[in-house]
């Protein structure tokens, strides 16, 4: 789903008391990276420089991302994945942590299937339940039982995700397995109230399970209602005792993305946007507010109607990524 930009207009806020009151944002250990793969992978150096507060990340694969291979678990924590599957016999991510674990490298955690329920046309990994949970039983539960930390398939964010998830635990019932895990993983986009109520369902329908957050964002909105809905999330998120970990999807450019102009870390020559340098735990930028137009009007051409009413649901990268981001700081709720 590739975003294109049909109205440009130029949003230029100022809060004049933004300094003094927030002068660097807020730090905090659950905050993460969704790593992506673009054209420009130099910017992945951006959010591993020191003392910018990220302590952990994802890039959807079974292998740390090339410009991060180097960093220790320590400096920042890689967390593999099982996106999808082509052989549910198969154990090749199993031999692939165990086998970084032998080299040294300390995986602790691990996630599980990206969005199995959603077909592959529109992003997902399209697994069914029985075939998920088959595959399960040979990766993840060995995992657990060497110590591993593992998170449940993460689904698209709406009623039939929650089906899919019931189907694959009454597949692994019927394998003799449970399907242990040791927290949930959730897609989330949409505004706060829409987030609120979504967490709330999972925490009625897994009690006590830790929650983690590795996909949100308010898509295709005007900057002041994006920012503040960063704001907000975050906030909700670092306050919330259940939520153990989060990651928001924006860590690029504003030449590609399909989440609409205004979600991303980055500009469009790769410099951070206020969002950007807030999540980082930076201070706003100078000039984002005032060199880089917002697209309130931008709109998806493969799917208008997420980008109009998109309330629960993860959204994958396909192809390049297309945004920019332009920067009014509001305040931390």
């Amino acid at each position: 789903m590739r975003a294109t930009l049909s109205i440009f207009s130029i949003f230029r806020l100022t809060f004049f008391f933004t300094s003094s009151v927030l002068a660097q944002y807020p730090k905090s250990p659950k905050r993460g990276l969704v790593s992506v793969s673009t054209l420009n992978p130099g910017d992945d150096q951006i959010f591993v420089q020191p003392n910018n507060g990220l302590t952990w990340y994802y890039n959807y694969g079974i292998s740390p991302t090339t410009e991060y291979k180097n960093l220790t678990q320590s400096e920042i924590e890689f967390v593999p994945m099982l996106w999808g599957i082509s052989n549910a016999t198969g154990s090749t991510f199993l031999q692939n942590v165990t086998s970084m674990i032998a080299k040294g490298r300390n995986i602790t955690h691990v996630l599980g299937f990206n969005e199995p329920d959603v077909n592959y046309t529109a992003g997902g990994s399209q697994i069914s339940p029985d075939a998920a949970a088959a595959s399960w039983i040979l990766n993840f539960d060995p995992l657990r039982k060497m110590g591993v930390k593992v998170g449940a398939p993460v689904v698209y964010a709406n009623e039939s995700g929650f089906a899919w998830l019931d189907k694959f635990y009454t597949a692994c019932q019927s394998r003799k397995s449970n399907c242990t895990a040791d927290f949930m993983n959730i897609h989330c986009f949409g505004n706060i109230s829409f987030v609120e109520s979504y967490l709330t369902e999972y925490k009625q329908k897994y009690p006590g399970i830790p929650l983690w957050i590795t996909e949100f964002a308010l898509p295709y909105s005007p900057l002041p209602a994006t920012e503040t809905f960063f704001n907000q999330s975050l906030a909700f998120f670092d306050n919330d005792t259940t939520v153990e970990r989060y990651s928001y999807f924006g860590s690029f450019r504003a030449s590609a993305s399909n989440v609409g102009w205004n979600v991303t870390m980055l500009d469009g020559t790769g410099g951070l946007t206020d969002i950007g340098s807030w999540y980082l735990g930076g201070a706003g930028v100078e000039d984002a507010s005032t060199t880089t137009p917002s697209a309130a009007g931008s709109t998806s051409s493969a799917k208008k109607s997420d980008a109009a009413g998109l309330s629960r649901g993860g959204i994958k990268m396909v192809g390049g990524l297309v945004i920019g981001a332009t920067a009014a700081l509001a305040l931390l709720l």
